[in-house]
């Protein structure tokens, strides 16, 4: 029997999957998500699950089954008007509580570079946005450790890195700062990685490896899509340049996990034999 789940943190990468994961099976979803600056919270809600659902045209089916309240988790009645508050908790058989606080103080911030060189690492890649990055250059600088900015495909949210042009913020605010290329959200966001790849390798540290649709298109098997794997690649390896790729397995497959990373892990190897 269907239930009704009220979801906090869908934007986020646990939410997001378990709520697709409820609408899929057929359950009701009440979503509590922020606007951001440009987009409404909806339209946020829409635009990450269509990245787990692979498009937003598979996501599209579901819709009618997904409620999205403008809110914050951090204000009294969850930033909803009395009423609200009241008739989403007489609605609501579950609650999953996924969300996030990722505000940080100057402290905290100084004790994550300090836990990371403590394990001695010389930097690390982040997920993180434009407006954080800004916020991060004395602490790169202080502990003289690299950050590498990690893209996504969402084209709404201007804060996000998700075009040359945001990395291009990035990179002008520190030498510290360099870039964790995702091959596969970058063709999914229409970008040509192989150009961006051939144009910025000093300043790349590592790719993550996936393949999609261009056009905000679905995870798709390796070799099915459009994203150019074995022509990245190959360019670092003839090239030499010391770039780590990554599988990231976003495309679940039929197969299982372990088999289906050792069928990417196949494809990586015989693109670099030819």
């Amino acid at each position: 029997m269907p239930q009704r789940n009220f979801v906090t943190g869908v934007t986020g990468f646990v939410g997001s999957h378990l709520a697709y994961r409820l609408l899929e099976d057929g359950h009701p979803v009440v979503a509590l998500a922020r606007g951001g600056k440009n987009a409404s919270a909806r339209d946020r809600v829409i635009e990450v699950l269509g990245e787990v659902a692979g498009s937003e045209d598979r996501l599209r089916p579901h819709l009618d089954r997904l409620e999205v309240l403008e809110g914050d988790i951090s204000k009294p009645f969850l930033g909803l008007d009395e009423n609200s508050y009241r008739r989403a908790a007489s609605m609501t058989d579950e609650v999953w509580h996924c969300a996030a606080s990722l505000s940080f103080t100057d402290e905290e911030r100084d004790k994550i570079f300090e836990a990371a060189k403590a394990l001695g690492a010389a930097g690390f890649s982040s997920s993180t946005v434009i407006s954080e990055a800004r916020r991060l250059v004395p602490f790169v600088e202080r502990h003289k450790m690299f950050v590498a900015m990690h893209n996504h495909n969402n084209l709404v949210d201007p804060d996000q890195f998700a075009t040359p042009a945001s990395f291009e913020t990035a990179l002008a605010m520190s030498p510290l700062f360099f870039v964790t290329l995702d091959i596969g959200h970058f063709t999914a966001g229409n970008n040509d990685a192989v150009a961006y790849l051939r144009e910025h390798h000093d300043r790349i540290t590592h790719i993550h490896v996936k393949d999609r649709k261009r056009n905000k298109g679905p995870n798709v098997e390796w070799g099915t899509g459009d994203t150019p794997i074995k022509e990245c690649l190959t360019m670092i390896r003839d090239n030499k340049w010391p770039i780590y790729a990554f599988i990231e397995r976003e495309f679940m497959g039929t197969r299982g996990p372990v088999e289906e990373t050792r069928r990417d892990l196949d494809y990586m190897k015989q693109a670099l034999n030819v």
